[in-house]
């Protein structure tokens, strides 16, 4: 019966993963909707830069943080299974003579600590190029994390980019 279920699993996981947008997905998304437009429309709508650096010409690169929020990933386990055929006192235990063992490294699968529960940051980075008008040259995605949820890109998130 378990078998009949694995094809569909593997369906829906690919379904989902095909639906996923990415920071490709989002470079593209921003990179055609904002050139040639104010700056100041792009602050307005996502909130002021972080920083910015003149170059010569007039021309000014903003450095560009939001959607900013800590995820909690909580801790990953294993099931692990013991070797009936190894002591860890005594080592490796092969042939007929000894066969398996049993005491308390042999009992039921024990669940083992992958890795620990932690608090990560998303976030979403962009540098924006703009002329001595203010008008948007060029826009460029330069961090980007994983989304909230299944989401594999927090820009694609925050610019409301869809798959």
């Amino acid at each position: 019966m378990l078998e009949l279920y694995r094809p569909l699993a593997a369906l829906a996981a690919c379904i989902l993963v095909a639906g996923c947008t990415t920071t490709e997905d989002a470079q593209r998304s921003v990179a055609s909707r904002w050139p040639g437009q104010p700056v100041d429309s792009f602050f307005s709508a996502y909130g002021p830069p972080v920083s910015n650096y003149k170059l010569s010409g007039g021309r000014t690169i903003y450095t560009w943080r939001g959607g900013r929020m800590d995820k909690y990933i909580p801790p990953d386990y294993q099931i692990v299974r013991r070797d009936p055929f190894y002591d860890p006192i005594l080592g490796p235990m092969s042939g007929p003579r000894f066969g398996p063992r049993f005491g308390p490294w042999y009992d039921d699968p024990q669940m083992v600590m992958v890795s620990p529960g932690r608090d990560v940051r998303l976030q979403c980075e962009a540098q924006i190029t703009v002329n001595k008008a203010r008008v948007i040259e060029t826009i460029s995605l330069s961090g980007d994390t994983e989304g909230d949820g299944i989401s594999r890109s927090r820009c694609a998130e925050v610019f409301g980019v869809k798959k």
